[in-house]
């Protein structure tokens, strides 16, 4: 993906009336600072630790629409270790229910180099933990997500290439860490509606 590619995804993913704030600051790499101005009421002590824009949440959700299967081949950056795998996420809906986020589950599966052990791992968006993986693969349910708004926005930041995984492996005993950029891995798009209450 190339950076222009990156910025308007990101710039999609934004509350439409700040919008125009954050293609500013995207575009001011080398111009003088920006000041920005928020509402007194929109700013919170917990607020700090969220990887979106004050007032977010409070845009109406309208489901989602997106690939159904994504995938991440990790490795040491750092190559202490040559251990490497991949782990792959796909969206499963329960036929007998309605295709709703409400009903929506991904199921992780972890598959590692011979002598590697999965111990624990975390999905990150704009370096802020969201999602802690299920020990030796499972599911990830809207329950499982923190610091962000619901589900979808899971989903979304899934879907465009915006998740980075990060776990923690043991190599015949000694610890090593493995990161990689989770991408959408299957042509195969659904539709899931809105939450209900």
């Amino acid at each position: 993906m190339d950076e222009l590619e990156g910025k308007k995804r990101l710039v999609d993913h934004v509350e439409p009336n700040r919008r125009g704030f954050v293609k500013q600051l995207i575009g001011a790499a080398f111009a003088p600072p920006l000041v920005a101005t928020f509402a007194m009421d929109s700013l919170t002590a917990g607020e700090a630790a969220e990887p979106r824009l004050a007032n977010a949440c409070n845009v109406e959700d309208a489901g989602y629409v997106g690939p159904n299967a994504f995938q991440s081949h990790v490795f040491d950056s750092t190559n202490a270790t040559r251990s490497n795998g991949v782990i792959g996420f796909l969206i499963e809906i329960n036929p007998m229910e309605p295709r709703s986020l409400q009903a929506a589950r991904i199921l992780v599966g972890i598959l590692l180099t011979p002598g590697s052990t999965y111990e624990s791992g975390e999905l990150y968006i704009n370096g802020i933990p969201v999602v802690a993986l299920p020990a030796n693969g499972g599911f990830i349910t809207s329950s499982d997500v923190q610091a962000l708004c619901d589900f979808d926005e899971l989903l979304q930041a899934l879907a465009a290439g915006l998740v980075k995984v990060v776990i923690q492996i043991l190599v015949h005993g000694a610890p090593f860490t493995l990161t990689g950029i989770i991408l959408p891995a299957s042509p195969i798009v659904i539709t899931l509606t809105p939450s209900t209450p």
